[in-house]
């Protein structure tokens, strides 16, 4: 525990460290420099907790997903967790005025629909073992839609960071980046998760024919496991 509580005090000081060249790069409006900023803070922030990481990862091992599917659930849940942070950003603008709307604070109700959404894709998986023509597709369009619904409260941060030294294009160019960032770290996960789930069914190939009975309670299994993250997360703590 020593070791990962050292490791994110470090990924919090590499984005302090990438929030203050952002001040300057922002004012000098280098395009570059903002586009590999952005990439490289969306990605330090999405190895954080709070970004259903474990939960993507349970998902796309115990319902066998594609590389392929991976990497557009990743992609489509970035876009999202970055969109959330904007609208509340423009929402708290709008009712608390910008200085509230930099404290960068996640929603509650949003972050409980987040993990709900979250819970709601892991009882699909469930049920989906029992009833194999079921629920993938609700599935797999439900943990996306939970992973990209958490709010992002750097989104909030980083926006309101943006507007008060730059233009508005520069913002949206800014939270593009950061979209990428989150989604090149997704994406990581989903593809590990993916090959390791193909590497130990390779390794199993052998005692198929007497292991296939238990395939369902194996994806099922999963899928209590992503329900469980999803109660942790909601409680606050799992990535």
């Amino acid at each position: 525990m020593e070791l990962v509580g050292q490791a994110w005090a470090l990924v919090s000081v590499w984005q302090r460290e990438i929030l203050a060249a952002l001040s300057s790069v922002l004012r000098a409006g280098d395009m570059p420099s903002l586009l590999a900023l952005g990439i490289g803070l969306g990605a330090l922030h999405a190895l954080t907790p709070g970004h259903g990481k474990l939960a993507l990862a349970a998902f796309l091992a115990g319902s066998r997903g594609t590389a392929l599917k991976g990497l557009r659930i990743a992609a489509m849940a970035a876009l999202m967790h970055v969109a959330t942070g904007a609208l509340l950003y423009a929402l708290f603008a709008a009712l608390l005025r910008p200085a509230a709307s930099l404290s960068g604070r996640g929603e509650p109700l949003v972050t409980t629909l987040g993990y709900g959404l979250v819970a709601l894709a892991g009882a699909l998986m469930v049920l989906q073992a029992f009833r194999p023509h079921g629920a993938s597709r609700h599935a797999a369009f439900t943990i996306t839609a939970g992973i990209g619904v958490l709010p992002c409260p750097l989104t909030i941060t980083v926006l309101g960071f943006a507007l008060a030294q730059a233009s508005m294009a520069h913002a949206v160019i800014l939270l593009l980046s950061l979209a990428v960032g989150v989604a090149v770290t997704l994406a990581a996960v989903a593809l590990v998760a993916v090959f390791a789930s193909r590497l130990a069914i390779g390794i199993a190939r052998d005692h198929t024919a007497r292991l296939e009975p238990y395939g369902r309670y194996l994806q099922a299994g999963f899928g209590f496991a992503v329900i469980l993250l999803a109660a942790l997360g909601g409680f606050g703590g799992v990535s």
